[in-house]
């Protein structure tokens, strides 16, 4: 569904969000609103199993307000990993 589980500590440095701020919390809170398409799309075909490890540029918010980061993102389905469980 998208919750965050767990995510790197340089987000803070990239973003200005702190990383327990992401915790929990929907990772398309933090999409860009013009990039949610996309980034919803690609999602979903990741959860289908119809990607893998295809990359997209996605821009993400920054902590200041007006400003975001362009983000590589690469999604693998691990939903099936004893160790990972998640996207």
């Amino acid at each position: 569904d998208g919750t965050v589980r767990y995510i790197s500590s340089s987000v803070e440095k990239i973003l200005g969000h702190p990383a327990a701020s992401w915790i929990g919390r929907s990772a398309f809170d933090f999409i860009h609103p013009e990039d949610l398409a996309l980034c919803a799309s690609e999602w979903q075909r990741c959860v289908a199993g119809l990607t893998v490890g295809t990359p997209i540029e996605v821009r993400f918010l920054h902590r200041n307000p007006g400003e975001s980061r362009v983000i590589e993102l690469t999604e693998t389905n691990l939903m099936k990993h004893p160790a990972v469980g998640g996207i």
